[in-house]
């Protein structure tokens, strides 16, 4: 009986061993056979990323939309980096396979093809319908993107980058976005023919709205100002003396940085205030006379003119003009000669940081000249009388700048039965206007004068019954530009006596 039992045991035992051997086979053969499948498939795309320029669905299926205001289209730009010992040759392809809900436009008016496509794997790469040489070849379906190599080759490792839609050069169509929300694939294969040799996936989350709307106000400002009153007076007219009626001016000055930067804790001057330049935003941060060192001269100069205004502004009024942004004018907020003493310096021997002069200059008060030529700004002769002429100011946050217009009374200056003549064309006598700009966008200038009475003009400018352009800026905003008007006349011995009067009106709006 033990002999049995025994030897049923040693059965046992061998029947034990025998199972334990298999159980042991089979969980080697389970973990070496997905390693030998592993080895035969495609190596792995790495760093897959596909950026959208719109996450947000169409309210409406993409395929039957066409351009429907209902449709969500959107820019991809996708990158991928190829395996470290795989590259791309001579005739494989890149195909790019778009989850169910994108739709690729394909058929006119709005496909997209290889004009709105740009692919880049080190060097931009040149596109057509069909590879040919160093040409890549496109092809599309309602969901896929095919890009065949002619004869270029994309070497193990490299970084490929494809834009689609209007962010490509001289791209105009673009994807659709599905219209369901949630997860989405695209599918990056890289094929020779259509055998895979490499692959990856990257997603993109689609919602119902991916943009916010954030919404401030600023409400329209306009100023304007006539300057001298609204009435003034040549008083008595002498035969064939130049009479000139000259309004206020502001003084003027600037700060150049046409040939560079400032350096570190230099300073400028202006009206006694210093500025200080410091190089990091933490230190320009420490004081309100403190000017950052910006990236370029430009931004300098701006970054000085709002320092300025923020610190003085009750006294001077800075900016820059985009036509010459490096260089900082600066104009009295009053007007007169009390500009004329207000200080410009700079504390180094650099060569970079110009400024026009110690002190600002032109400021005038205007008055009541007589004179021996017609030319604009004579002080010479002054009547005596205590009148000057006009000056408006103007000012306004309208982007679209602002226009002055000028009319007469139709008979212009006239004494009830005889006029003055307006200023002939080449002429020495009559009635007429010269004008100039003062302003932060260019000190003084007859850039924004009509061509009628620029101060350039061989004679003065003559009035119209109808409304004319006197001075206009079409980009804005516009901070107190200030226009000198001179009106001008001059009469032979022969003038019928008489009062002379004339009416000018004077009209501004901005474009909003």
């Amino acid at each position: 009986m033990s002999k049995n039992i025994a030897r049923t045991e040693n059965k046992m035992k061998k029947n034990t061993a025998r199972i334990l051997v298999f159980v042991i086979l089979a969980s080697y053969i389970g973990v070496i056979a997905p390693i030998n499948r592993q080895a035969a498939a495609a190596s792995r795309l790495t760093s897959i990323t596909d950026q959208l320029t719109s996450v947000s669905n169409s309210t409406i299926a993409g395929s039957t939309a066409g351009d429907s205001s209902n449709v969500q289209k959107a820019n991809h730009t996708i990158s991928f980096t190829l395996d470290a010992s795989t590259g791309l040759a001579a005739g494989d392809n890149i195909y790019l396979e778009f989850d169910s809900g994108f739709f690729v436009p394909t058929t006119s008016p709005a496909s997209l093809d290889y004009g709105d496509i740009d692919l880049n794997c080190g060097s931009e790469e040149d596109l057509s319908t069909t590879a040919s040489g160093a040409t890549w070849g496109v092809a599309t379906t309602t969901s896929s993107i095919t890009i065949t190599s002619g004869t270029d080759t994309v070497a193990a490792g490299s970084t490929c980058t494809i834009e689609i839609g209007a962010n490509a050069s001289g791209g105009v169509e673009q994807l659709v976005n599905p219209a369901t929300t949630g997860l989405k694939l695209i599918t990056v294969k890289l094929r020779t023919s259509t055998t895979v040799d490499q692959d990856g996936k990257t997603a993109v989350y689609v919602i119902d709205d991916g943009s916010v709307v954030v919404s401030a106000t600023v409400d329209p400002i306009l100023s304007f100002e006539i300057i001298g009153g609204n009435a003034v007076s040549f008083g008595t007219l002498e035969p064939n003396a130049y009479h000139k009626l000259a309004g206020v001016n502001t003084a003027y000055g600037y700060i150049d940085f046409a040939t560079g930067q400032p350096v570190e804790d230099e300073t400028v001057t202006v009206r006694s205030q210093a500025y200080t330049f410091k190089d990091t935003q933490a230190e320009a941060d420490g004081d309100a006379s403190y000017v950052l060192i910006g990236a370029t001269a430009a931004q300098t100069a701006l970054n000085l003119s709002r320092a300025i205004n923020n610190n003085d502004a009750s006294n001077v009024r800075a900016g820059v003009d985009a036509a010459n942004d490096d260089m900082v004018n600066i104009v009295s907020a009053g007007t007169g000669t009390t500009g004329n003493a207000y200080t410009l310096a700079e504390s180094v021997a650099n060569a970079n940081v110009v400024v026009s002069g110690a002190t600002f200059t032109d400021g005038s008060a205007g008055g009541n000249y007589k004179e021996t030529s017609v030319d604009f700004g004579g002080t010479d002769g002054d009547v005596g009388n205590s009148q000057t002429g006009n000056a408006l100011k103007i000012s306004t946050n309208s982007v679209g700048g602002y226009t002055i217009y000028v009319n007469n009374s139709s008979d212009g200056l006239y004494n009830g039965s005889t006029a003055i003549s307006a200023w002939a064309a080449g002429g020495q006598y009559g009635w007429g206007m010269y004008a100039k700009a003062y302003g932060t966008k260019y000190a003084d200038s007859d850039t924004p004068i009509a061509a009628e009475w620029k101060t350039s003009e061989a004679e003065p400018g003559n009035f119209s019954s109808s409304q004319e352009t006197l001075a206009q800026e079409t980009t804005g905003p516009v901070a107190e530009t200030l226009i000198k008007m001179e009106y001008n006349v001059r009469v032979d011995g022969s003038q019928a006596a008489g009062s002379y009067q004339d009416t000018l009106t004077f009209v501004a709006s901005a474009t909003y």
